[in-house]
């Protein structure tokens, strides 16, 4: 249960943190996770950015506490 609600923390996090970066530099999000030197591919990337953006509508429809609701009930997203 902890670890689904840390990954979906992170995800936002990470959306929120592609976001701020396009609106400063003015560069296409994609552009932006090619730059992200993680080990991670440029594919697990941008699922990780578009679950974020799914955990954003699901924790702005409630609270915060849709999210650990989720996670405990392992709802697929």
């Amino acid at each position: 249960m902890s670890l689904d609600f840390i990954y979906m923390v992170n995800c936002i996090q990470l959306r929120c943190k592609v976001i701020s970066i396009c609106l400063r530099t003015q560069k296409q999000p994609t552009t932006i996770l090619r730059q992200i030197k993680t080990g991670r591919s440029h594919r697990t990337l941008r699922r990780y950015v578009q679950d974020g953006a799914k955990y954003c509508l699901l924790a702005g429809a409630g609270s915060i506490f849709m999210l650990a609701i989720a996670a405990v009930t392992k709802l697929e997203l």
